[in-house]
């Protein structure tokens, strides 16, 4: 018979299917949860995504209460990215949030005593990039790069490498910026956000005279260090 803790657990743990749980053997050994609900969430369109959040947010909801009421003392940020995601509006570009942060309770709910290692207690930042959709010899560059910066934070590296916007729209005026990477900010997960160039987050011909644009880099760059985040751009620096 399940505890309470374990059937939650095992609930986060299904991968929804056409019949509402995939079969055992239809799982690749190995391969992590959060990538099979994305690949089973890619494949879905209209109202079948909706109906997949529909019944990711229930069991994210219990895994959320049932870590609030136990005992351990170091799942508060995960919590608090949990609590955001369920915030977040059901659109179809941020399904994934949901299977990420059930998977992100899952150690938790197994063990109710868990402690991350200690180097995740002391570093729970993570270094988000957003690419454009791109060639993947590009993006696989890019990939190597933010390894190593991410190795001497001691970071994680997050990557969507496809735009969720229009090209000519700063990042910042992004749908996407406002429901994921800014809260993961506000957790304290992202010591690093790496773009490929400035003009990422801030557009010039959104601005009507140099100075305006001048004064709204300084505020970003206030805004980036009042919350410790390091903004790194891919693109080389101009020569003066």
């Amino acid at each position: 018979m399940h505890t309470p803790s374990s059937a939650v657990a095992a609930e986060v743990r299904r991968t929804p299917g056409a019949s509402g749980t995939a079969p055992d053997q239809a799982r690749t050994p190995g391969r992590p949860t959060t990538a099979v609900l994305q690949h089973v969430l890619g494949a879905l369109h209209g109202t079948a995504r909706a109906d997949i959040a529909a019944g990711i947010r229930p069991v994210l909801a219990a895994a959320v209460d049932e870590v609030a009421n136990g005992p351990s003392r170091h799942a508060q940020s995960t919590l608090a990215v949990a609590r955001a995601a369920l915030q977040w509006p059901a659109d179809a570009r941020q399904l994934s949030v949901l299977p990420e942060a059930a998977q992100a309770l899952e150690p938790f709910l197994l063990n109710p005593a868990y402690e991350p290692p200690t180097e995740a207690v002391a570093e729970p930042a993570a270094v988000y990039a957003h690419f454009r959709d791109t060639d993947p010899r590009v993006v696989r560059t890019w990939m190597s790069r933010l390894r190593i910066l991410s190795a001497r934070s001691g970071g994680e590296v997050v990557v969507d490498a496809y735009d969720v916007g229009s090209p000519d729209v700063p990042l910042a005026q992004r749908p996407y910026w406002q429901q994921k990477i800014v809260p993961r900010i506000a957790a304290g997960f992202i010591c690093q956000l790496v773009i490929s160039r400035p003009e990422e987050l801030l557009s010039p011909a959104t601005f009507a005279t140099k100075q305006a644009y001048v004064q709204a880099q300084q505020y970003m760059a206030a805004w980036f260090a009042e919350r410790n985040v390091r903004l790194v751009s891919l693109a080389k620096e101009p020569r003066q």
